[in-house]
């Protein structure tokens, strides 16, 4: 019988996410779904396995489309982390990079807004006219 520890609980919790992700009703689902897996994998392979990388980087995926971007930010460094401590040149370290792409290439100020009203939890309309100011 499979224990609640087990790597086979993790990687079905994982493709459960996978498939829950970019449905927009179960974005929280889907988030739910890889933290139960980062659990799982981080207790039984430690912080700096490539598994535990793959599912920081998928959580930090939905983490971004529910507009939480400190926490998707803070996941998508863990990630690259620990994908460049196991290798320089990896794909994973590529894909991570281009995740983050849409934060590279904003604004500073833009990135702070929304890191800001996210914290507040302000309306969609405050965060917008902050966000228009900002960028003009």
């Amino acid at each position: 019988m499979l224990g609640d520890d087990n790597m086979y609980v993790a990687s079905v919790l994982h493709r459960m996410g996978l498939v829950c992700s970019g449905t927009e009703d179960s974005e929280y689902h889907a988030l739910g779904y890889f933290n139960e897996c980062l659990s799982i994998r981080k207790s039984l392979l430690g912080g700096n396995d490539l598994l535990v990388a793959d599912t920081l980087y998928a959580s930090a995926v939905v983490l971004s489309r529910l507009n939480r971007y400190e926490s998707s930010m803070e996941r998508y460094h863990e990630a690259l982390r620990i994908q460049m401590a196991a290798s320089q040149d990896s794909n994973e370290v590529a894909r991570t990079l281009s995740g983050k792409s849409p934060f590279l290439s904003a604004p500073p100020e833009l990135v702070l807004a929304l890191i800001t009203f996210s914290k507040l939890q302000t309306s969609h309309t405050q965060a917008w006219e902050c966000v228009t100011a900002v960028t003009g």
